[in-house]
């Protein structure tokens, strides 16, 4: 059962799905004993981020005839929200990937918590990389519609954050880790091409009719003990936090709650379960806006079994030969002509994949695209990670328009978007091609490469 509060709705049981799965583990050698300390170390934690009654919630505000007058108070919180933390190290490597179960987190913040942590971690802050799951029934991080957070708060998320991830520092232990993928049809493309070339924004499409192209992989980075014991695993997969109705006043984590419970349910004690969001942009649940929380359970628990029956064909390795790279990119926003912004692209590399950040909602097509020109077989695309730029949709997007391509009200900037010029995405794709071609490269010239596209 998911955890209940006192000022929550009451919990809906949660299906079965049988026995627990075997995790023995499948090493690429004999063992997967550590050799000095040069072999592979992982750490992880997890905090719960604590809602006052009455916070403002961000995604969906009130409106009045068409415009926003208030953002919505929450009345209670009906599960928890967190902060999850997986630090990897391998020899001078180390990485901290950071789950937050908001609807995204501005540039500045996420700047402020990585140049703070960074000295007590021995980990540059470009490898940092914080990231939110979107779930359209968080809270307001800083800003809103209509409101601004109170310093306090603030202080108390980034704090959250920050100790989050020293802990997972703290609990470093020797490791293996492997990356593995699936598929399962939970979303649609919500951009319609209508007959007069315009693109229209579908809603609810419980009839799972196709409208344009949709991303269905699953994305699965195993993390084992020493001894095979499953320690951690994230997870990815391209879908918007809004199965529940945006009347919801209950502050929750929406789908990635009940698919990282099961996940840990169904592995043994201990394990912590960890889910980025990936290239949303245009992606929306059949089941999307319903009132009953237990669709909620429903379409995270189908999330679940298709990582659990990945997970054990997943071979793990102590000796990833883990690292790091970042860009670099430099643009001129759509609403803001006169100013100029830049963000950074993190690529971290094992030997069977790549996990790609992208600060922003990028749309499905175009990470699609460098998916389908990676030399690597696992592409898992962490999206608003590293900050939130807004929508970043391909080129050709720009031909039909609609929600997400079209220029947003004046209001955007309230929240700190500034919107990317076309050809965008295009530049974003080009860049993890060119560093996923020049990590692969070096693999196999190292003649310690696994498969390879």
């Amino acid at each position: 059962m998911r955890k209940s509060f006192p000022i929550a709705a009451c919990m809906l049981g949660v299906l079965s799905l049988g026995a627990h799965l075997s995790v023995f583990p499948r090493s690429e050698t004999k063992s997967n004993s550590l050799q000095g300390q040069e072999s592979l170390h992982a750490g992880v934690a997890l905090k719960e981020l604590k809602v006052p009654v009455g916070h403002k919630m961000l995604s969906f505000p009130i409106r009045q005839e068409g415009k926003v007058v208030a953002d919505r108070a929450n009345q209670g919180t009906h599960d928890p929200i967190t902060v999850r933390c997986l630090v990897l190290q391998e020899k001078q490597v180390s990485v901290a990937l950071v789950s937050v179960d908001v609807v995204g987190i501005f540039n500045s913040m996420v700047h402020r918590i990585q140049e703070s942590v960074a000295p007590e971690v021995f980990t540059p802050a470009g490898n940092i990389l914080i990231g939110a799951t979107h779930t359209h029934q968080g809270p307001l991080v800083e800003r809103g519609w209509m409101s601004q957070a109170s310093e306090e708060w603030v202080n108390y998320i980034t704090d959250t954050i920050s100790q989050t991830i020293i802990e997972a520092h703290q609990n470093l232990v020797p490791a293996s880790v492997g990356l593995g993928h699936g598929h399962v049809d939970l979303n649609y493309n919500r951009l319609f091409i209508g007959q007069d070339g315009r693109a229209k924004y579908v809603r609810r499409n419980l009839a799972r009719r196709f409208y344009g192209p949709a991303d269905k992989e699953v994305v699965v980075l195993r993390v084992d003990h020493q001894d095979g014991r499953p320690l951690a695993v994230v997870f990815n997969y391209a879908l918007h936090g809004v199965v529940m109705h945006r009347d919801n006043l209950l502050i929750s984590a929406d789908f990635p709650g009940p698919a990282r419970e099961t996940i840990e349910e169904h592995l043994e004690p201990g394990v912590t379960a960890i889910y980025f969001n990936g290239a949303e942009g245009e992606m929306n649940p059949y089941e999307t806006e319903n009132t009953d929380f237990k669709v909620v359970d429903q379409v995270g628990q189908t999330l679940a079994r298709e990582v659990l029956r990945v997970y054990p064909s997943i071979q793990t390795s102590s000796s990833p030969q883990l690292a790091v790279q970042s860009r670099q990119l430099d643009y001129q926003p759509r609403n803001l002509p006169e100013g100029k912004e830049s963000v950074t692209l993190s690529a971290v590399f094992l030997k069977d994949g790549a996990l790609l950040t992208v600060p922003g909602e990028m749309f499905a097509q175009a990470a699609m695209e460098f998916k389908r020109r990676s030399p690597f077989p696992n592409n898992m695309i962490l999206g608003l990670t590293g900050g939130h730029v807004g929508y970043i949709p391909p080129k050709e997007a720009y031909s039909y328009g609609g929600y997400g391509v079209d220029p947003s009200p004046s209001g955007r900037l309230r929240f700190g978007v500034k919107q990317v010029p076309m050809g965008f995405a295009e530049k974003v794709w080009e860049a993890w091609l060119e560093m996923t071609y020049q990590r692969s490269d070096a693999i196999h010239q190292s003649g310690n490469g696994r498969n390879r596209r």
